[in-house]
């Protein structure tokens, strides 16, 4: 059976019990590492004798790519060449370690440590944002040309993804040059303050009426009701988008209506215990209806294999946001300013911040505070989203009688 993207995708940094191999066609595989590595690779015969050939690693060298060298490959062994002895030859003649050469090596040794969703953020720097600059060689460029590079992505895309990328790609080549894959870059020389602009603090707290506007318009908006819902639940608990997207169903504890957030997909690396209120749970148990028997996830995407993309649930925040302003006049806001909101309004109706913290998946200050006190609050939680929920639920009801 041949390969697919969306097969490779969701192997792709995912740990396996054992190494094992896919083929696809004409010779083609993919080995996938017990890491989740995924290296293609051409399984041919040369005299008499068979032998691989790796092609590189998805997905760097995407499944399309793969395939194309394929028939080079074969047109060499057909004149007499062995490919293997071909292209030593070839590398032999150009000693410069390119700029995907490096991204390759982070991603081989490094990415074990990090978390799904920070893996996915440096894959979408590496292999999208700087996609135009795989062939580069990292040791001759200089400071100036790093920051010709990083001036046209703020061009192209914004000042804040310009220094974002800076930093991540500083860090990656920071840890090929502590394992000595490069001996020098100049980009280690270029400062960050001199590249694109931060992110503004964010200072916006949208009103209750105003994510009213967004839910009731949302109602409207025939969208995939899956991505309606993962907005509608991370308004009614004022959660990271990242963690309710990597939601899974066996983070429910459904008896007591408790969501435990693992630390691994916590923000804080500390497990995060939030009670859910009706409305939270009319949402995951819809979600559960369409979707528990064939995905782990609770708001997948379309394939089923993973869960929702950020674009995705971006996207459509985006559009409905954008004919409330227009249809309403409200001022511009963000998915995460919604946890700005919940603190700020909770507040003023007398609920404590230390709940109000604790529900916001926040790490409480102080050392002795966090040392010694490992409560969750959960009753005063459930009763906090309960009050959220009702302000919610009473300004949906202002609207459609107006």
């Amino acid at each position: 059976m041949s390969l697919s993207d969306t097969k490779l995708r969701g192997l792709s940094n995912k740990k396996q019990e054992k190494r094992f191999e896919l083929t696809d066609r004409d010779g083609l595989s993919v080995r996938v590492s017990e890491r989740g590595t995924l290296t293609f690779q051409y399984r041919y015969a040369f005299n008499g004798k068979k032998s691989r050939l790796s092609l590189g690693r998805y997905p760097g060298l995407t499944l399309s790519q793969a395939r194309e060298k394929i028939p080079k490959l074969r047109q060499l062994i057909q004149d007499g060449i062995n490919p293997k002895t071909h292209l030593a030859e070839q590398r032999k003649g150009s000693d410069a370690i390119s700029f995907l050469d490096c991204v390759e090596e982070f991603r081989k040794y490094k990415y074990k440590d990090y978390k799904e969703n920070t893996q996915h953020q440096n894959d979408n720097c590496f292999y999208s944002v700087m996609k135009s600059y795989h062939e580069h060689p990292v040791e001759k460029l200089t400071v100036r040309n790093w920051i010709e590079i990083f001036d046209t992505i703020s061009e192209e895309r914004s000042g804040y993804v310009a220094k974002r990328t800076l930093r991540m790609t500083k860090n990656m080549i920071r840890f090929c040059l502590s394992r000595a894959f490069i001996n020098e870059c100049a980009i280690m020389n270029v400062d960050t303050k001199v590249v694109g602009e931060d992110c503004e603090t964010g200072e916006r707290v949208p009103l209750i009426e105003e994510i009213a506007y967004v839910l009731d318009e949302l109602g409207r908006s025939g969208c995939r009701p899956s991505t309606g819902n993962a907005i509608r639940f991370i308004f009614f608990t004022a959660c990271r988008s990242s963690e309710a997207r990597t939601l899974a169903f066996d983070d429910i504890d459904f008896e007591k209506g408790v969501w435990k957030l693992p630390k691994e997909k916590s923000k804080t690396k500390r497990v995060v215990t939030r009670p859910l209120s009706p409305a939270a749970l009319k949402v995951i148990n819809e979600q559960k209806l369409n979707y528990a028997h064939i995905s782990k996830w609770v708001f997948p995407s379309m394939n089923i294999e993973t869960c929702i993309a950020s674009q995705a649930l971006n996207k459509l925040f985006r559009n409905v946001r954008a004919r409330v302003e227009d249809q309403k006049g409200v001022e511009r806001f963000k998915l995460h300013d919604i946890r700005r909101s919940l603190s700020t309004i909770l507040s003023d109706y007398k609920v404590q911040l230390h709940v109000t913290e604790k529900m916001l998946g926040h790490v409480l200050g102080g050392r002795i505070f966090r040392t010694y006190n490992k409560g969750e609050w959960i009753e005063e939680q459930r009763e906090a989203y309960q009050l959220w929920e009702e302000l919610i639920a009473e300004s949906l009801r202002d609207i459609k009688v107006s």
